[in-house]
């Protein structure tokens, strides 16, 4: 079963669209961070990969 719908590159980070939420063991496997529940595009998305790409 595919679990990656979409993944962006950018400079510092890729950006994957899962189909599920991703396990304690991919989360920490992967370095993931999670960036909330919705559509790319929704402003709460934006904002908190904007944060988390700072860091």
């Amino acid at each position: 079963m595919r679990v990656v719908m979409s993944v962006q590159i950018k400079k510092n980070a890729s950006i994957f669209e899962m189909t599920r939420e991703a396990t304690p063991k991919e989360i920490d496997d992967c370095k993931l961070v999670y960036c909330g529940h919705g559509f790319f595009d929704e402003a709460d998305i934006q904002n908190n990969i904007n944060k988390n790409l700072m860091d």
